[in-house]
């Protein structure tokens, strides 16, 4: 089969000149701004949205973005950044006060926690089941009013049911009315319905981001005469549908708010004296809260006194408890700090080292090694042993802050049988179980005697 040509129709440059702009489409002859912004934020845009949603290129194509794009064409300035807050999940939701904040990420409505901006749709609380309702009936209308045929209409809600009830799970199959039939309308919504449900997503439909194939359902459902503007008809739609979810996110605002000034103003009163009672029950619960010289915020007025006064004198009060808190806690960390340079950190005495020897290098010893142990344990009882100080010439033998910390074993035999004496150093001194503490004056102390044959060198500083 011979390949298949397409004329295109270029602009031609014109002859002698020196710098022109182009791009795959040709020539570029005006509106330079906008063609170089379109080049330069395109894919970067692209890669945005399919990272957020979770698309690969081929779902990203299969987009009206003709009609998304017209539809926010026709929005003002102000219109514009709440549909694009929206649309790219930046609006100010609990779950973003939580971690911007650290506040509460559960739902004002029901209580459940936030994690996406889809709770806000699909909320399961009874005004909001309320508030939803309404709004579809008013999509509805909508949707009628843009010449939408019956049969697409009633896919399109029968979608909406499907995806809003709670025991339809995101894995499962949704399948429209039409599903089954053999007609070639039907087969045409069947096909919209099940890319826009299963590929591209039901809650990226409510954004606006409607499939390609809604324009073939809804061209086949037209009577033949009447004439059908698919640009015109996907921007209605685009728009209707960002209606319904801004009316669902204007809902939630009042719940918060208040519906009127009045409401909004008693909802911020009620949050700071709930704040003011949480402050005073921390302080009854313990004393020391504040700093001393702070705890006149308390004792002046009593809870239900503070809890009458008005908004403004309620504001100063717990911007005042929040400096007497920071105080508080700089106090705090400054005593530590000072704590901490005077006492030193604390240190764990080390384990003595793993023997060496096991049961099978045990031998019973015989009665030449009993006199020999005899022999030496008389010579040691003969022989008085002395230790003393020598700070002047020991201070390079021995590093005191590892002598202090050490536990050192020192052994004096007897003629009857041996005793072990621990010395423990801790800080600045020596203690013997059993005797006074040994003040240390000293940095090092070696012993003053010692000889090849002493198993037993005591090394301290005292």
């Amino acid at each position: 089969m011979p390949p298949t040509f397409h004329t295109t129709q270029t602009v031609a440059a014109p002859p002698g000149y020196r710098v022109r702009l182009s791009n795959s489409s040709g020539l570029i002859t005006s509106q330079y701004y906008k063609m170089l912004a379109k080049a330069h934020h395109s894919q970067p845009i692209v890669d945005y949205i399919l990272r957020k949603t979770g698309w690969n290129i081929t779902t990203f194509k299969r987009v009206d973005w003709d009609s998304h794009h017209r539809a926010f064409r026709r929005l003002t300035r102000f219109q514009r950044i709440s549909v694009t807050k929206i649309v790219h999940q930046l609006t100010n939701t609990n779950r973003q006060n939580k971690l911007l904040y650290d506040k509460s990420d559960a739902c004002p409505s029901c209580g459940v926690q936030e994690k996406t901006f889809q709770h806000v749709l699909k909320c399961t609380a009874a005004s909001t089941q309320s508030a939803r309702q309404e709004a579809l009936l008013r999509l509805e209308k909508l949707l009628a009013t843009i010449g939408t045929p019956a049969l697409v209409t009633s896919v399109i809600l029968g979608g909406f049911r499907d995806w809003l009830d709670p025991a339809f799970h995101e894995t499962s199959r949704s399948r429209p009315t039409t599903f089954g039939s053999l007609r070639p309308v039907d087969i045409l919504i069947t096909q919209a319905y099940s890319e826009q449900f299963h590929s591209i997503g039901w809650y990226q439909f409510c954004l606006g981001r409607i499939s390609h194939r809604w324009h073939q359902a809804v061209q086949a459902s037209l009577p033949c005469p009447q004439t059908y503007n698919k640009l015109q008809w996907g921007s209605n739609l685009v728009h209707a549908l960002w209606q319904f979810t801004k009316s669902l996110w204007h809902h939630r605002n009042t719940v918060i708010h208040g519906t009127s000034a009045e409401a909004s103003a008693q909802l911020i009163l009620t949050g700071l004296q709930d704040q003011v009672r949480h402050h005073y029950t921390k302080f009854l619960a313990d004393n020391g809260y504040v700093l001393a010289r702070h705890q006149y915020l308390f004792t002046s007025r009593t809870l239900d006194q503070r809890l009458s006064l008005s908004y403004d004198h309620l504001n100063c009060w717990l911007r005042s408890i929040q400096e007497a808190c920071e105080l508080y806690a700089t106090h705090l960390a400054s005593q530590q700090t000072a704590a901490r340079r005077f006492f030193g950190p604390p240190r764990v005495a080390p384990s003595p080292p793993p023997s060496d020897y096991t049961d099978e290098d045990y031998s019973g010893s015989n009665q030449q090694d009993t006199a020999s142990t005899s022999l030496t344990t008389s010579a040691t009882h003969l022989t008085p042993r002395t230790h003393s100080v020598d700070t002047g010439t020991l201070s390079d033998t021995v590093d005191w802050a590892s002598a202090v910390e050490d536990t050192i074993m020192y052994t004096s035999h007897s003629s009857d049988n041996s005793n072990i004496f621990d010395f423990v150093g801790f800080n600045s001194q020596l203690s013997v179980p059993g005797s006074p503490p040994s003040v240390i004056h000293g940095h090092s102390l070696r012993s003053s005697e010692t000889t090849d044959d002493d198993d037993s060198l005591l090394v301290i500083s005292c």
